[in-house]
């Protein structure tokens, strides 16, 4: 286990390694430490760090390193990795926040614009739910989808919707790019 283990000297790989060896969730305080106040660390090694935690089931973990990882260098994507994280505890104003930011950073995404507008139909605003697909629509084929989903969640339950739109993703990208 991690209990122990001096990181000081060892490389992001080697501490990556060390965690997929050991296992992030045993994982003590002072390699913690060790791991947020490493010199030399990127965003992109914290984020990491969170993913694998986050694979594990070690949420808290997860969202520390995503807050580490943001207030290094923030990216859209993390604030969007962290709302994600947010929603599947059930935290949806702050899975909003988080996504609201991403958005803010890039209108353009439309990963973004779908989780708010997951965000306004758990809110049972479906009015705000169809403007955020539709402002996030840079294409066809994510029209489409997009609206296949709004159909779906609009008469089907939320859970069906979701796995009857995650299933139908790819084929929807075969025919239309055919």
């Amino acid at each position: 286990n991690m209990h122990g283990v001096n990181l000081e000297g060892l490389t992001w790989q080697q501490i990556f390694d060390c965690l997929d060896e050991f296992g992030i969730e045993t994982i003590d305080q002072i390699a913690l430490e060790q791991l947020l106040n490493k010199p030399q660390g990127t965003s992109k090694d914290y984020e990491r760090i969170a993913h694998i935690a986050k694979s594990k089931g070690v949420v808290w973990l997860s969202e520390l390193f995503l807050l580490r990882a943001i207030y290094q260098k923030p990216y859209p994507w993390q604030y969007m990795h962290l709302g994600d994280l947010y929603r599947s505890q059930g935290m949806w104003d702050s899975a909003k926040l988080f996504f609201q930011k991403a958005f803010d950073w890039k209108p353009e995404n439309p990963n973004f614009a779908l989780r708010l507008a997951d965000v306004a139909v758990h809110e049972q605003d479906y009015e705000k739910a169809a403007d955020f697909l539709a402002k996030g629509s840079v294409s066809s084929a994510t029209y489409i989808s997009h609206f296949l989903l709004f159909f779906c969640l609009f008469y089907t339950s939320y859970s069906s919707a979701f796995s009857f739109f995650f299933f139908l993703s790819p084929f929807l990208s075969l025919i239309l790019s055919t």
